[in-house]
Protein backbone atom coordinates (compact mmCIF):
# COMPACT_ATOMS: atom_id res chain seq x y z
CA UNK A 1 0.00 0.00 0.00
CA UNK A 2 2.86 2.37 0.80
CA UNK A 3 4.29 1.83 -2.70
CA UNK A 4 0.99 2.90 -4.26
CA UNK A 5 1.12 6.15 -2.32
CA UNK A 6 4.65 6.95 -3.41
CA UNK A 7 4.51 5.78 -7.05
CA UNK A 8 2.90 8.91 -8.55
CA UNK A 9 5.22 11.22 -6.65
CA UNK A 10 8.46 9.36 -7.46
CA UNK A 11 7.83 8.66 -11.12
CA UNK A 12 6.15 11.77 -12.44
CA UNK A 13 7.52 14.74 -10.47
CA UNK A 14 10.53 15.29 -12.73
CA UNK A 15 8.52 14.85 -15.90
CA UNK A 16 5.77 17.22 -14.77
CA UNK A 17 8.30 19.82 -13.62
CA UNK A 18 9.89 19.66 -17.07
CA UNK A 19 6.43 19.99 -18.61
CA UNK A 20 5.65 23.07 -16.49
CA UNK A 21 8.94 24.68 -17.51
CA UNK A 22 8.25 23.91 -21.18
CA UNK A 23 4.75 25.40 -21.07
CA UNK A 24 5.90 28.47 -19.11
CA UNK A 25 5.85 28.92 -15.36
CA UNK A 26 4.59 32.50 -15.74
CA UNK A 27 1.33 31.30 -17.25
CA UNK A 28 -1.34 31.29 -14.52
CA UNK A 29 -2.80 27.85 -15.32
CA UNK A 30 0.62 26.24 -15.45
CA UNK A 31 1.68 27.92 -12.20
CA UNK A 32 -1.56 26.90 -10.43
CA UNK A 33 -1.04 23.34 -11.64
CA UNK A 34 2.54 23.26 -10.43
CA UNK A 35 1.59 24.63 -6.99
CA UNK A 36 -1.32 22.20 -6.66
CA UNK A 37 0.88 19.32 -7.71
CA UNK A 38 3.66 20.32 -5.28
CA UNK A 39 1.22 20.49 -2.36
CA UNK A 40 -0.28 17.20 -3.54
CA UNK A 41 3.15 15.57 -3.48
CA UNK A 42 3.67 16.92 0.05
CA UNK A 43 0.35 15.52 1.20
CA UNK A 44 1.10 12.15 -0.41
CA UNK A 45 4.48 12.03 1.33
CA UNK A 46 2.69 12.76 4.61
CA UNK A 47 0.19 9.96 3.96
CA UNK A 48 3.06 7.60 3.19
CA UNK A 49 4.95 8.64 6.31
CA UNK A 50 1.90 8.08 8.50
CA UNK A 51 1.21 4.70 6.91
CA UNK A 52 4.78 3.46 6.88
CA UNK A 53 6.45 5.08 9.86
CA UNK A 54 4.04 6.66 12.32
CA UNK A 55 1.77 3.64 12.65
CA UNK A 56 4.73 1.31 13.08
CA UNK A 57 6.25 3.64 15.70
CA UNK A 58 2.99 3.63 17.67
CA UNK A 59 2.88 -0.16 17.56
CA UNK A 60 6.49 -0.42 18.74
CA UNK A 61 6.05 1.99 21.66
CA UNK A 62 2.78 0.85 23.21
CA UNK A 63 3.38 -1.96 25.68
CA UNK A 64 -0.22 -3.25 25.40
CA UNK A 65 -0.05 -4.76 28.87
CA UNK A 66 -3.25 -3.36 30.32
CA UNK A 67 -6.68 -2.56 29.00
CA UNK A 68 -5.79 1.13 29.21
CA UNK A 69 -2.67 0.56 27.06
CA UNK A 70 -4.77 -1.22 24.46
CA UNK A 71 -7.37 1.55 24.53
CA UNK A 72 -4.72 4.25 24.05
CA UNK A 73 -3.06 2.26 21.27
CA UNK A 74 -6.42 1.76 19.57
CA UNK A 75 -7.09 5.50 19.66
CA UNK A 76 -3.67 6.25 18.21
CA UNK A 77 -4.17 3.72 15.43
CA UNK A 78 -7.53 5.27 14.59
CA UNK A 79 -5.89 8.70 14.51
CA UNK A 80 -3.13 7.40 12.21
CA UNK A 81 -5.73 5.89 9.88
CA UNK A 82 -7.78 9.10 9.76
CA UNK A 83 -4.66 11.19 9.13
CA UNK A 84 -3.47 8.80 6.41
CA UNK A 85 -6.81 8.87 4.61
CA UNK A 86 -7.13 12.65 4.93
CA UNK A 87 -3.67 13.25 3.48
CA UNK A 88 -4.17 10.69 0.68
CA UNK A 89 -7.52 12.26 -0.23
CA UNK A 90 -6.05 15.77 -0.16
CA UNK A 91 -3.10 14.66 -2.29
CA UNK A 92 -5.36 12.97 -4.83
CA UNK A 93 -7.61 16.03 -5.13
CA UNK A 94 -4.64 18.39 -5.49
CA UNK A 95 -2.89 16.23 -8.08
CA UNK A 96 -6.15 15.91 -10.02
CA UNK A 97 -6.60 19.70 -9.86
CA UNK A 98 -3.09 20.08 -11.28
CA UNK A 99 -3.91 17.74 -14.16
CA UNK A 100 -7.08 19.71 -14.87
CA UNK A 101 -5.22 23.06 -14.80
CA UNK A 102 -2.49 21.79 -17.10
CA UNK A 103 -5.00 20.10 -19.41
CA UNK A 104 -6.91 23.34 -19.92
CA UNK A 105 -3.73 24.79 -21.40
CA UNK A 106 -3.75 22.17 -24.18
CA UNK A 107 -6.91 23.41 -25.88
CA UNK A 108 -5.08 26.00 -27.95
CA UNK A 109 -2.57 23.50 -29.27
CA UNK A 110 -2.40 20.81 -31.98
CA UNK A 111 -4.71 17.80 -32.10
CA UNK A 112 -2.59 15.49 -29.88
CA UNK A 113 -2.41 18.13 -27.17
CA UNK A 114 -6.17 18.72 -27.39
CA UNK A 115 -6.85 15.00 -27.01
CA UNK A 116 -4.46 14.93 -24.04
CA UNK A 117 -6.27 17.95 -22.60
CA UNK A 118 -9.69 16.36 -22.89
CA UNK A 119 -8.36 13.15 -21.35
CA UNK A 120 -6.70 15.02 -18.49
CA UNK A 121 -9.83 16.98 -17.71
CA UNK A 122 -11.92 13.81 -17.81
CA UNK A 123 -9.49 11.98 -15.50
CA UNK A 124 -9.14 14.88 -13.07
CA UNK A 125 -12.84 15.65 -12.87
CA UNK A 126 -13.85 11.98 -12.55
CA UNK A 127 -11.37 11.36 -9.73
CA UNK A 128 -12.46 14.51 -7.90
CA UNK A 129 -16.19 13.84 -8.27
CA UNK A 130 -15.86 10.14 -7.39
CA UNK A 131 -13.70 10.88 -4.34
CA UNK A 132 -15.83 13.73 -3.02
CA UNK A 133 -19.03 11.86 -3.89
CA UNK A 134 -17.90 8.77 -1.98
CA UNK A 135 -17.89 6.32 -4.89
CA UNK A 136 -14.08 6.18 -4.83
CA UNK A 137 -12.22 5.22 -1.67
CA UNK A 138 -8.47 5.22 -1.51
CA UNK A 139 -7.98 1.68 -0.36
CA UNK A 140 -5.46 -0.37 -2.32
CA UNK A 141 -7.82 -0.87 -5.27
CA UNK A 142 -8.99 2.75 -5.35
CA UNK A 143 -5.47 4.12 -5.11
CA UNK A 144 -4.35 1.75 -7.86
CA UNK A 145 -7.13 3.07 -10.10
CA UNK A 146 -6.08 6.67 -9.39
CA UNK A 147 -2.43 5.86 -10.07
CA UNK A 148 -3.28 4.14 -13.36
CA UNK A 149 -5.56 6.96 -14.56
CA UNK A 150 -3.11 9.70 -13.63
CA UNK A 151 -0.18 7.71 -15.04
CA UNK A 152 -1.87 7.36 -18.43
CA UNK A 153 -2.12 11.15 -18.61
CA UNK A 154 1.48 11.58 -17.41
CA UNK A 155 2.63 9.05 -20.04
CA UNK A 156 0.86 11.16 -22.66
CA UNK A 157 2.74 14.23 -21.43
CA UNK A 158 5.98 12.23 -21.59
CA UNK A 159 5.23 11.19 -25.16
CA UNK A 160 4.47 14.79 -26.06
CA UNK A 161 7.74 16.01 -24.53
CA UNK A 162 9.75 13.29 -26.26
CA UNK A 163 8.20 14.24 -29.61
CA UNK A 164 9.06 17.88 -28.99
CA UNK A 165 12.65 17.08 -28.06
CA UNK A 166 13.06 14.91 -31.16
CA UNK A 167 11.72 17.64 -33.43
CA UNK A 168 13.50 20.54 -31.79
Amino acid sequence: HRDLHSFPTRRSSDLLSEFALWRGIRRPGIRVGLIAYAFGVGAMIMATAVSGFMTAAVAARVPAVTATDLSVAGGLFIFCGVLNRAMANLATVLMSAAIIAWSLDFFRRAWFERVLGVGGIAVGVWIFVALVGGTLTLDVHGMLLVVVLQSVWVAGVGLLLSRLYESG
